[in-house]
């Protein structure tokens, strides 16, 4: 995990580094990556900075976990959805089912933020299919 938060943080310097102009286009952020985003640029800024640049880091660490468990779990529960590249149904009509998948998400994990409600899709597609495929 270190090499993937080393590798994030090299990344964003050298374009910040090498960058000559702004492109829109290019700095644009998806809004499930913001806070991702945010604490790398808080991290690398931070760098050599003691206890302010340990506590970015650990921020940062504790953010890509996160990502990581989120996603481990939805692929464990989910797994044909994460190996096939099949159409899902993701407009919902069931919401019975789906705010007693979404509450038991919750109370089990934890609740949904902006990285995981990605993951929404597959227990809309459940509700819908009565399937995981």
């Amino acid at each position: 995990m270190k090499h993937i938060v080393k590798q994030t943080k090299n990344v964003i310097h050298h374009k910040i580094k090498t960058r000559k102009h702004v492109d829109p286009n290019d700095s644009a952020v998806d809004s499930r990556d913001v806070k991702l985003t945010y604490l790398t640029e808080e991290a690398k800024i931070s760098l050599g900075e003691g206890m302010v640049g340990a506590e970015a880091n650990k921020r940062l660490d504790a953010e890509v976990q996160h990502r990581e468990k989120t996603r481990a779990i939805f692929e464990a529960v989910f797994p044909e959805q994460f190996k096939s590249k099949s159409e899902l149904i993701v407009e919902p009509e069931n919401y019975n089912c789906l705010r007693y998948l979404v509450d038991t998400h919750d109370k089990f994990c934890t609740p949904f933020e902006d990285y995981s409600l990605k993951y929404v899709k597959y227990l809309v597609n459940k509700c819908e299919t009565g399937t995981d495929k």
